[in-house]
């Protein structure tokens, strides 16, 4: 079964609608996992969805929306800013696919949501890179 990662839509309020970033969709299918669009809501539903889906929500701010699926280890991470988050500290707006491994090692994937950048620059912490 694969895992599901719980994403959140952007609202845009002068159009009055949401929306959602067809890339951040994709680097979840491309990690293998489910995308399941959650409402945008309170950060304390937010949570209450997260454990209905046996994910955690590692942070839901305008800044910065990650998740990590507990059974297989998979955390999607969308920063729409420099930040850090679950050990990663990326430099630009990126959207980042982890996966642990058993053996301490990391699948790690990247894209830039904007398409402009030539490179991307991020810091991972504290796991052995294959």
């Amino acid at each position: 079964m694969k895992p599901v990662i719980g994403v959140t839509p952007s609202y845009d309020a002068e159009r009055q609608r949401y929306q959602l970033n067809n890339d951040y969709m994709q680097a979840v299918l491309r990690a293998g996992a489910l995308p399941l669009i959650l409402p945008l809501t309170s950060d304390e539903e937010t949570q209450r969805r997260a454990r209905d889906l046996d994910i955690d929500i590692l942070s839901n701010t305008p800044a910065l929306q990650a998740a990590r699926e507990r059974d297989s280890g998979l955390c999607g991470l969308v920063f729409r800013t420099a930040g850090s988050c679950a050990g990663i500290a990326a430099e630009h707006p990126m959207i980042v696919m982890t996966r642990a491994r058993s053996d301490g090692s990391l699948s790690l994937a990247v894209s830039d949501p904007t398409q402009k950048r030539e490179a991307l620059a991020l810091t991972v912490k504290d796991v052995k890179t294959v």
